[in-house]
């Protein structure tokens, strides 16, 4: 939840890395042929990358580049460590950002995709987003390390409303706060209208958890590359050339078909 990113631009926060870490996926061992992704489990944008469905920006970046002799080392990494290896240039890119001035990090012209940060409740509940006042009282489950609008992260940060958050870690913090509101224990969470319906239906939970107001508008999710690579800005006219491209030659159309998604261009990238 704005990778500010309104879905997953962390909150500032300082992490120290082993360097033996990065010497590991330093560029110096990848082949100039292959472009590095990496992101966090952020199903249907980035999933398993050895699922048949790695995640719909992992198959239109394949697709791009397959068409300049380029391949795809993509891997899950959590998304602190993959903002700061892609800003340190250790790789290439990431998938789901939002465009962020403040970090290290440069863009194409063209989103991947649109999403909105989504309240999110049991069916039973009769409790609706309006404005953050609206939370006073409630549990709140959320993400470490996400950061779900300014409003919200400062809004989380008043010594009041301390009790309000509750934080889950991990690749499964999703799973965490779905079971968490379901067992009662937290009132509702936010995830986007990209990830939770897709997250939902492979639960089986698609009649148990609902809408409950939207946080923010919706926002362009991009891939986002290093700096620090002079590679990087032809890249970077490879993924606008390469997205219209799909989009004319209705490619793109099959590969979001492919998770239940339309063109952002004319949808909001809704599901179907």
């Amino acid at each position: 939840m704005i990778r500010l990113k309104f879905r997953r631009f962390l909150n500032p926060l300082i992490l120290t890395i082993s360097p033996f870490f990065f010497i590991a996926f330093s560029p110096l061992f990848s082949q100039a042929s292959s472009i590095s992704i990496r992101a966090d489990m952020f199903f249907p944008v980035s999933g398993n990358p050895f699922d048949d469905r790695p995640g719909y920006m992992i198959e239109i970046a394949q697709a791009i580049l397959s068409e300049k002799g380029y391949t795809v080392d993509y891997q899950l990494m959590p998304w602190a460590r993959s903002l700061i290896m892609a800003e340190k240039g250790l790789i290439d890119c990431v998938v789901g950002a939002y465009k962020n001035s403040e970090r290290k990090l440069i863009y194409p012209d063209l989103p991947w995709g649109k999403d909105q940060n989504r309240f999110y409740v049991t069916r039973e509940s009769t409790w609706r987003f309006k404005e953050l006042s609206d939370l006073n009282g409630l549990r709140i489950g959320l993400i470490h390390e996400y950061s779900y609008s300014p409003e919200l992260d400062d809004f989380a940060r008043r010594p009041d409303q301390h009790e309000t958050f509750e934080y889950n870690y991990g690749n499964n913090a999703l799973e965490q706060n779905i079971a968490k509101l379901l067992a009662g224990r937290i009132d509702a969470t936010i995830e986007t209208n990209l990830v939770m319906p897709e997250k939902l239906r492979e639960l089986n939970l698609e009649s148990d958890i609902i809408e409950a107001g939207a946080l923010t508008p919706y926002n362009d999710l991009y891939i986002a590359c290093t700096s620090a690579n002079p590679e990087t800005k032809k890249y970077l006219r490879w993924f606008d050339q390469g997205i219209e491209s799909l989009r004319t030659s209705g490619k793109l159309h099959q590969i979001l078909d492919r998770y239940h998604l339309k063109d952002w261009n004319n949808t909001q990238g809704r599901q179907k």
